[in-house]
């Protein structure tokens, strides 16, 4: 089987699925990312693709985790959530150092989970998250938030389109999955 996707204008695009030597062609609401394969969903009828979502609203941590950025202007200071850390207004946690590499795309990680090639140039510490022991372990939660963050950062947000093959139901739309893992795994299997 084959999926092959043409846009003829940029409000107009189909796809031809191809199985066994026959052809469905089928309007598709958007114009798909080509880093993210599509999926024929022969059980449910459907095909799933991803399209590349530019207008995101902010970037919301889980409940109780807090994120202080030295290296953004405005965002909240370090030192601040320090102090909150210190005189017992947080709840038990951890407190993280987290390192920002900066070399054409952004990448936060919890500070000496991972190195990078132009460390000395291109990475230091900007600030801290706060992560509170309602997570299992607070420090993996801590890095796979931050990975989540870096993604949102770099714009890799994106909507699953849900077209069904029956031209009678309506196509379905969920934006703001963040992360290449999240959307591919949302296009192969759905939401």
């Amino acid at each position: 089987m084959s999926i092959q996707f043409e846009t003829t204008r940029t409000t107009e695009s189909h796809a031809t699925i191809t199985k066994s030597g026959e052809s469905v062609v089928i309007e598709v609401p958007f114009a798909y990312d080509t880093a993210i394969e599509p999926f024929y969903d022969e059980e449910n009828g459907c095909l799933r693709y991803a399209v590349r979502q530019d207008d995101t609203s902010e970037y919301e941590f889980p409940e109780g985790v807090f994120f202080a950025d030295a290296s953004v202007e405005g965002a909240e200071a370090p030192n601040a959530l320090f102090e909150e850390f210190d005189t017992g207004q947080l709840p038990e946690g951890e407190l993280l150092a987290v390192g920002k590499y900066n070399h054409g795309m952004v990448s936060y990680t919890v500070h000496g989970d991972k190195t990078y090639p132009d460390m000395e140039w291109d990475y230091g510490i900007c600030g801290v998250i706060f992560v509170p022991n309602d997570f299992t372990n607070p420090r993996e939660a801590a890095s796979a938030i931050l990975e989540e963050y870096t993604d949102w950062c770099n714009g890799n947000v994106y909507m699953l389109i849900e077209v069904p093959l029956n031209h009678e139901d309506e196509w379905d739309v969920c934006g703001g999955v963040i992360g290449d893992k999240a959307i591919t795994e949302a296009v192969k299997f759905g939401l």
